[in-house]
């Protein structure tokens, strides 16, 4: 070839060329073709962003800047969010100490890369794990931050990145053993076969039920809305709308869950109609998230600076938690 070209590689890193050039690979921060700051932006109206890089077309204005003052800073959480803004105050020169509760960065990341066709996410966790490594941020791995810590260690700041938690619904049989979240699905703390239910047709329940079609599973959505991943951009979810035709993905939209019963069935309601479906091996619930407030409000009294920033501060999608790590991390 004279010449190739990269687009939306290009606005995941403009640098890639050069690091490519020099063997920096693991600096490349990779394109996932997710579509979100990209072409959905710019379908909308909007002009382009970048999920993975909140400085694209914005060059001028978002710079790393060195600190005037350096602190000792805490981030308590190593998903996206929290790594980035770990990241980010490192190259500022302030001594930060990311605090996991897992064994492993990414957070709900991690977990996004396990569905169909969405490996790609996790080179994106490789590549903050790499960049912590090489600024000298300490992890502490399966090490929760509690405020009996900030008492103790005294950081100047904290950064609170503690993401989100599955949430359920309080309808009538949510709890009994064979009413799994999606969630724990995708990270494989349960293991489901056979005859599925999956209550919510969100992102995070399409990827849920398309993840388990795809493994030969017989898939029933449930969801109240008019239509499922109806607030996605057509050219993300088309790909997934195509993959349920082909599995044969049972879809009731416009459809309420009144109560799951004991025989494992599921009492619906869709307008005045109500009707029992099932029975299923496993019910998997994927409706939604919740903010993780455990250090909400508990550490104001005793750090002088603390913040807030993805899922903990409100649950939405990775755009939004990565530019905010990114964009605090400047102002701290």
């Amino acid at each position: 070839a004279d010449a190739c070209y990269m687009g939306r590689a290009s606005l995941a890193d403009p640098h890639m060329p050069e690091k490519a050039l020099n063997g920096r690979f693991e600096d490349i921060i990779q394109c996932m073709a997710c579509l979100q700051g990209c072409t959905s932006k710019i379908d909308s109206g909007c002009h382009g962003q970048c999920t993975l890089n909140p400085r694209t077309v914005r060059e001028d204005e978002v710079k790393i800047t060195p600190a005037q003052v350096k602190k000792n800073i805490f981030v308590a959480g190593g998903g996206p969010s929290g790594a980035e803004a770990a990241i980010v105050l490192a190259k500022r020169g302030h001594k930060v100490t990311v605090f996991e509760k897992e064994d492993r960065l990414g957070g709900m990341y991690g977990t996004a890369a396990v569905p169909p066709w969405k490996g790609e996410i996790s080179s994106f966790v490789v590549w903050q794990k790499t960049q912590l490594e090489k600024l000298g941020v300490e992890v502490r791995y399966q090490t929760e931050l509690t405020k009996a810590i900030v008492e103790e260690e005294k950081p100047d700041t904290v950064v609170v990145a503690t993401g989100s938690h599955p949430f359920v619904p309080p309808f009538p049989g949510k709890d009994q053993e064979f009413v799994v979240s999606a969630v724990d699905l995708l990270r494989g703390k349960i293991q489901a076969d056979g005859n599925i239910a999956v209550i919510g047709g969100g992102l995070v329940g399409g990827e849920t039920a398309n993840f388990l079609a795809t493994h030969g599973n017989q898939v029933t959505i449930i969801e109240m809305l008019a239509q499922i991943v109806g607030e996605e951009p057509d050219n993300m979810k088309r790909f997934l709308l195509q993959s349920f035709e082909d599995h044969h993905v049972d879809i009731h939209a416009g459809t309420a869950v009144q109560t799951i019963n004991e025989d494992r069935t599921i009492t619906v309601k869709a307008g005045e109609e109500e009707k029992v479906l099932g029975p299923f091996d496993k019910i998997v619930t994927a409706v939604g998230m919740r903010a993780n407030l455990e250090l909400k409000g508990t550490l104001e009294d005793i750090v002088k600076e603390v913040v807030y920033v993805g899922d903990a501060l409100k649950p939405g999608n990775a755009l939004n938690a990565i530019e905010e790590g990114y964009m605090a991390a400047l102002d701290i």
